[in-house]
This record gives structure tokens, C-alpha cells and sequence, in this order.
């Protein structure tokens, strides 16, 4: 399904993320498969479909390498559905997911610099 988000077929990929999650909700891969079915659904810009799984996934996972990158995402939907002070409360708490898994300034800059880039996309 990872093909299909390169290749811009998000509806595809949508589709066979949903299928491999609920085939192997428990499976070392689910998190990511996760993700990866936000951002399929986050690209076709429905934001309260990709902040609920984003949501979801970052409650589901909450130990995997992909939560803070959900909690990141779940931000960028909720400046989508023009809900900007809760995506900056989301952001916030983001900080400090990343502080506790031990990421690096340069993680936590680039992190910074993702969610500032979708408030200023949304806000033109």
C-alpha cells in the first residue's frame, strides 16, 4: 500500500492500510500501517477522517516510533478542520512526546517547522 502513497493513488492506499490493520491490528507493522492510512487519508483532504485515525493511532500505539509523528499529524488535520487552538494544544503535548522518547533538537525543529508550515497553508 506504501507504493501507492509514492504514487499519489491514496484511495488505493487508503483501502489496503484499513485491510493489513484489520487483519493484523497486533502486528509489529500496525502502527506504521496506521500512519500511513492517515496521511492516504489526510492527502485526500478529509481532516476529520485523518484526525480520528490519527487519534486513534496515537492512543493505540502509544509506545511505537510512529506516535509522535500521529500526534504531529492529528495537529496539521485539526488546523485542516480550522481548529487551530487545539492543534497548538495537540502540538504542545507533541514537545513533549518527542522530549520523552529522547529526540534530538534537529527532530523537534523539524517537527516545529511541519506544523508552523500547515498553519501558514491554511491560513492563505
Amino acid at each position: 500500500s506504501y507504493e501507492f502513497i509514492l504514487s499519489g493513488d491514496y484511495k488505493t492506499a487508503e483501502t489496503g492500510f484499513r485491510e493489513y490493520i484489520d487483519r493484523f491490528p497486533n502486528d509489529p507493522m500496525a502502527a506504521d500501517a496506521q500512519f500511513w492510512l492517515g496521511e492516504a487519508v489526510l492527502s485526500q483532504q478529509n481532516y476529520a477522517g485523518a484526525a480520528e485515525i490519527f487519534l486513534d493511532g496515537s492512543k493505540t500505539y502509544p509506545d511505537s516510533k510512529k506516535a509522535p509523528d500521529m500526534l504531529l499529524k492529528l495537529g496539521v488535520s485539526l488546523v485542516g478542520l480550522k481548529q487551530r487552538e487545539v492543534a497548538c494544544a495537540t502540538f504542545a503535548e507533541e514537545i513533549v512526546v518527542f522530549a520523552i522518547k529522547g529526540s534530538t533538537l534537529i527532530e523537534l525543529a523539524n517537527c516545529r517547522h511541519t506544523f508552523l508550515h500547515s498553519l501558514a497553508a491554511f491560513e492563505n
